[in-house]
Parts: C-alpha cells; structure tokens; sequence
C-alpha cells in the first residue's frame, strides 16, 4: 500500500507494477479522455496510450483490448463496511461484484433508487464516486 496523494486521505492499493500501468491509465483517461468530445481526438488518445503502455511499461495491448475488451476501475468502494478515511483506492478486479455492490450502496441512499445497470452506467457511476471522493 502507498501514501495517498496529499489531501485525499485515501490508501492507494498498488501491489504490483501491471496494477501501476493499470491504475495509470484509467487517472490519465480521468484526466484527459473524460474531457475530449471529438472522436478524433478520442481515438488519437486511445492510440497513443497504448503506444505508450508498451514503450513504458512493457505491455502490448491494442487500443481496443485497453478501452473495449477490458473495464479498467479503480475506487475505494468495493469493501463494505469500512469507514471513508480507511477505505482503499484499488482496481475493480471482480466486474461480477459491482452491480450488487453499487445496489446495495443505492438501496442505503436517503431514498432508494431502482437503476438498470449496465456497463455504461456502472462506468459514470464510479467515475461520479471518484470526483465525490477526491
């Protein structure tokens, strides 16, 4: 486990350099893909990320196996019942999980909500827990 980055005051869960890669590119799509609206651009990125996973990290996956064929997550909401300030900032290993996590977190809410959860929305929901977290 490493330091959380300064005034997030979550863990980061690194164990090993393929979970560093990984955890690379889904903050480098957080921070840039999340903003681009051209499919151009878009695919400039995915390209380039890939490129660059192999040239720095010894990988060599398509940009289609990278952004299509596997769902790259991280988030500190997979282990129930830890309190916020202990939870860890980890990769979302077991995909099977998440609906039911993300239901049981949804059904806890003020009101509960009945969503369909599909890959999509799962995808936006994690990313909307991210910005809330941090």
């Amino acid at each position: 486990m490493t330091k959380p980055p300064k005034g997030s005051g979550t863990p980061i869960s690194i164990p090993n350099s393929d979970s560093m890669a990984k955890l690379w590119i889904h903050e480098t799509c957080r921070v840039f893909f999340d903003r681009l609206v051209d499919e151009t651009d878009r695919q400039w990125f995915k390209d380039t990320i890939a490129r660059i996973w192999y040239s720095q990290f010894g990988v060599e996956w398509s940009a289609k196996e990278i952004f299509e064929e596997n769902l790259l997550i991280f988030g500190d909401f997979m282990r129930k019942g830890v309190e916020a300030d202990e939870r860890i900032y980890e990769e979302v290993r077991d995909y099977s999980k998440l609906p039911k996590i993300i239901d049981d977190y949804m059904a806890e809410a003020p009101q509960p909500m009945n969503l369909v959860l599909f890959r999509d929305a799962m995808e936006h929901l994690c990313r909307v827990s991210r910005i809330l977290r941090f």
